[in-house]
């Protein structure tokens, strides 16, 4: 049997998204005590190092795609974001969506699309 990790960001009230979905008001606001901390990334690329597949909803995996793609030519990205953007990239993902196309899953080639409405197949007992 194989591990499972679950990292998920969640508000406070029970929130896993902001308005339409979005994760990005989430971030909006970064207490000045945590400034330039870099403690979360490096926990997050260490699960993301032993990860074999990263499960993501079509909605986190479009957020994901946009910022981690965009990082690598932010010039002021840390070193450790910029180990995240390339860790990311590799790691073969797995999205849940109805809605979702082949066509939006580029730059990211090493990603499959299952619909929310497909049964899961189960094992026998």
């Amino acid at each position: 049997m194989r591990k499972l990790i679950v990292c998920n960001f969640i508000t406070i009230d029970g929130l896993y998204d902001g308005v339409d979905g979005n994760m990005a008001s989430l971030f909006a606001h970064q207490h000045a005590d945590y400034a330039r901390d870099d403690s979360f990334d490096f926990y997050n690329a260490e699960l993301l190092r032993t990860a074999g597949l990263l499960l993501l909803s079509g909605n986190a995996f479009l957020g994901n795609k946009a910022y981690w793609t965009s990082l690598p030519s932010d010039p002021d990205a840390s070193a450790i974001r910029r180990e995240y953007a390339a860790l990311i990239a590799a790691v073969p993902k797995l999205v849940i969506s109805d809605n979702l196309t082949p066509a939006e899953l580029a730059p990211w080639d090493n990603t499959t699309i299952t619909h929310a409405r497909t049964p899961i197949a189960r094992s026998p007992r």
